[in-house]
């Protein structure tokens, strides 16, 4: 339902409006009423408002003072403004703000309803579009990321990769090729095996968010990715000038371990490949990770094995 907030400072012009309105016809739902624009300004600030009925002649704030504070927070709330003056000014201020419905006193019940059948038609067409632009974004975000991972996977999986696969990933990563590379494997496993498990693409989404924010603290240059040839395994690709530069993934790793086991329940153990020469060479970290991943046997879980 439209959420509708009426303003004006007459109490019985309120009540009026409230009574011209066919509410469940329209569905529309009256949420607030103030008697000020600062009141009604307060009031959108603190909870959802999606339609405002304002007269322009208000104590402390009038009505266009506050359409233009609205319109300026980027709160996308729909205006239909009354007035008592057949005033050509007002109307232009109306249009300036893009308010498109403007009605004189007395009002009109019919042409109360017709305003408000435009405004949530308005804001329904608003709303979809809205959605599909999110959609789209999402599944663009989610091809893209697709598309990255299995570039990444083709790093390691045993084949050498041609020139043209290492160019794209090297203008994908903005990497150059003569930087040392590590790559290191991530497994995890349940705390208690009796919760339910998380999806696989819902896990990935999850751990993504967690090892950015941690990342964005640390500031290395290491991508978590999910390997295309392998269900459930996670890797890293970190890259640093030089091999000592690889020192600095233990806090990076045991940061995230903590918050894996923390905020998801689970254990998460991370074995480390060697460093190798750029991009071409990171299969034999790679395998190398994968090595020393399977240790965990021996040393238990929740650590990082180089």
């Amino acid at each position: 339902m439209m959420k509708v907030m009426i303003v004006d400072d007459e109490a019985f012009i309120r009540q009026g409006i409230i009574s011209k309105i066919d509410w469940d016809a329209q569905e529309l739902e009256l949420v607030a009423e103030a008697e000020d624009g600062e009141s009604a300004l307060d009031i959108i600030s603190r909870q959802a408002v999606d339609l405002v009925i304002t007269d322009i002649c208000l104590p402390r704030m009038d009505g266009f003072g506050l359409i233009r504070d609205v319109v300026g927070s980027g709160k996308h709330v729909k205006f239909i403004v009354i007035s008592g003056y057949d005033n050509f000014e007002y109307a232009r201020t109306a249009m300036k703000y893009r308010v498109t419905e403007y009605l004189l006193k007395p009002i009109k019940d019919a042409d109360l309803n017709e305003s408000l059948r435009k405004m949530k038609q308005e804001l329904q067409e608003q709303r979809s579009l809205e959605r599909r632009m999110r959609d789209a974004a999402l599944l663009n975000d989610h091809k893209q990321q697709q598309r990255r991972d299995e570039l990444l996977g083709g790093l390691i999986d045993g084949t050498e990769p041609d020139s043209r696969t290492i160019g794209h990933l090297r203008e994908l990563l903005g990497w150059k090729g003569t930087e040392q590379v590590t790559v290191s494997v991530m497994n995890l496993s349940a705390m208690d095996e009796r919760k339910p498990r998380l999806s696989e693409d819902l896990l990935y989404f999850g751990l993504q968010n967690m090892f950015r924010e941690i990342a964005a603290e640390a500031r290395p240059e290491t991508l978590l990715f999910r390997n295309p040839q392998t269900r459930g395994e996670f890797v890293f690709l970190s890259r640093f000038a030089d091999a000592r530069g690889k020192s600095g993934l233990y806090p990076l790793f045991y940061a995230f371990i903590q918050a894996i086991k923390q905020y998801l329940q689970l254990y998460a153990t991370i074995g480390m490949g060697g460093a190798a020469m750029g991009l071409e060479q990171a299969a034999r970290s790679y395998a190398e990770a994968s090595f020393a991943v399977q240790e965990r046997i021996l040393r238990g879980a929740g650590t990082v094995i180089d």
